[in-house]
């Protein structure tokens, strides 16, 4: 029901992501990819503890708990399905190269 709050986030993070990747691709430390790794993996981790933030000081309280086996199987099945797709993908691929 919270839409504005993961809007903020993104553009927070994005903005921050840009700026700091612009100082340490092209700024005097001069890091290159390496620089922008640091900066997208610090952008990810701010956005990830404002978000922790923001559903600890709310009225949401967190209980997970795992799912039944009932629940989970789809899931499970669909994702092994897919797994052994992109393991079928990614060997033709290396096969071909």
């Amino acid at each position: 029901r919270d839409s504005k709050t993961p809007l903020r986030v993104a553009l927070a993070t994005g903005t921050f992501n840009f700026v700091v990747d612009l100082f340490l691709v092209l700024g005097p430390p001069k890091l290159g990819i390496f620089g922008a790794a640091i900066a997208t993996c610090g952008s990810q981790y701010i956005g990830a503890i404002y978000f922790l933030h923001h559903l600890s000081r709310g009225k949401l309280q967190l209980s997970p708990k795992l799912p039944s086996w009932n629940c989970a199987k789809p899931f499970i099945s669909a994702g092994g399905v897919l797994t052994v797709r992109s393991v079928c993908v990614m060997s033709s691929y290396s096969l071909a190269t």
